[in-house]
């Protein structure tokens, strides 16, 4: 397990709402959005019951990482809507809380993006053009939506 600097104000924040063994990971996640393409080829959902601290966790992303770095593209919208893509280039990482349960029926750019595939981008009134996506997919649900491919 890699060594952390002093973090009792985060530690501290993690003990009151996960599991020990899952701090790692919450450590990890913010790190994982530093890395340049998407080595791991994943995306991340946290889930759990209503007023489990999910959105104060990826608003501490948010934060590390700079606002500005940062979009906020549901996995609903990233999925279905053709321009979705364009706010998330040259961005580390896409952060979404409280996302929809509804089932989600085709999630091909999802995984294209987070499979670190090169995808179209369209912006309105501009004509498209080709790139990868970096940003990492986070998003928080109470409950994680079906997908029904």
């Amino acid at each position: 397990m890699p060594e952390y600097k002093d973090c009792s104000e985060i530690d501290k924040f993690f003990e009151g709402c996960i599991e020990p063994e899952m701090k790692e990971l919450l450590y990890e996640i913010p790190a994982y959005c530093l890395q340049p393409g998407q080595p791991a080829q994943k995306g991340f959902m946290i889930y759990g019951p209503e007023r489990s601290s999910k959105s104060s966790y990826v608003e501490l992303i948010r934060t590390f990482l700079g606002a500005e770095n940062c979009e906020s593209i549901s996995l609903h919208d990233l999925v279905s809507d053709k321009f979705s893509a364009a706010p998330m280039y040259n961005k580390v990482a896409n952060i979404t809380a409280d996302i929809s349960y509804e089932a989600l029926t085709d999630v091909s750019k999802f995984k294209q993006i987070t499979g670190g595939d090169m995808i179209s981008i369209r912006r309105m009134h501009k004509e498209p053009f080709s790139a990868y996506v970096n940003a990492k997919q986070i998003f928080t649900a109470n409950q994680v939506p079906m997908i029904n491919e």
